[in-house]
């Protein structure tokens, strides 16, 4: 150890206290030997001890301040954590949502491939496509559930005559104005369907229309599904992303905690 530089000591302002000099003269005063012998002036001894108190005093007043950011950094990455929590648990139910819509998916598909069967085997009646268009409403009320889409913007299937191209809300109001505007040519579609051979090509002209009608509404419908399944993708990769950065926020305060316990 080195003798007490009291020549600092002297030097030192107690009245206009300098910070940044207190600082450097940390390890002098901390490493100084200090004798009685040395101690020759009370002055100066005095203002030594006094120097010692403001250094003992920034060293608490910097305890309190590394306590503050540490209890504040420690708050955040509870935070923090609860929100990955609970970003994990958004995460599973969107895998969960993501995994039944591609199973309802898969059986709407196979319900579009075999509506053209249905209406073949069922000679093209108007009741037959009002009961596949109810099938499809009901398919599009199911997939409601696993889109985050609102009603405003969710688009609806819209049950249209095939006979004069009106569109009702639902099969019965359909049903209802089958029966009472087009009851005979309803019957003439049903006996022209269901002939076999020898028609002419003008009698399943009808049929034909009805068939390329339905088909696009299926097609429509297919597409809606498909943008619901890549929407439905796309919140699941905006989860994850927020995911990964929550944890990286995480990781930077845990090393943050880790150098204020080291200081």
């Amino acid at each position: 150890m080195l003798d007490m530089d009291w020549r600092l000591v002297e030097a030192f302002n107690m009245n206009d206290i300098d910070t940044a000099l207190l600082q450097e003269m940390v390890p002098t005063l901390t490493y100084a030997l200090v004798t009685e012998t040395a101690c020759t002036s009370p002055r100066l001894s005095c203002k030594l001890i006094r120097i010692l108190q403001l250094v003992v005093e920034t060293f608490i007043e910097c305890r309190k301040g590394d306590a503050y950011d540490a209890h504040v950094l420690q708050e955040d990455l509870i935070a923090v954590s609860n929100e990955r929590d609970s970003f994990r648990l958004r995460l599973k139910e969107a895998k969960t949502d993501v995994k039944a819509l591609k199973a309802q998916l898969a059986r709407c598909t196979t319900l579009l491939k075999s509506c053209s069967q249905v209406l073949h085997a069922q000679g093209c009646s108007p009741h037959t496509i009002a009961a596949v268009e109810s099938m499809l409403a009901t398919s599009d009320s199911m997939m409601s559930t696993f889109t985050p889409t609102t009603d405003a913007t969710m688009p609806k299937v819209a049950h249209l005559c095939a006979f004069c191209g009106k569109a009702f809300g639902t099969q019965d109001y359909l049903l209802k104005h089958i029966d009472r505007r087009h009851a005979s040519t309803s019957d003439g579609v049903v006996g022209k369907g269901t002939i076999q051979g020898g028609g002419s090509s003008n009698n399943q002209t009808p049929n034909i229309d009805i068939l390329t009608k339905l088909e696009l509404l299926l097609a429509q419908h297919e597409v809606h599904m498909k943008k619901a399944t890549a929407d439905s993708a796309d919140t699941l990769q905006a989860l994850q992303n927020e995911l990964a950065i929550e944890r990286a926020v995480a990781n930077e305060l845990k090393l943050a905690r880790s150098d204020l316990q080291w200081r």
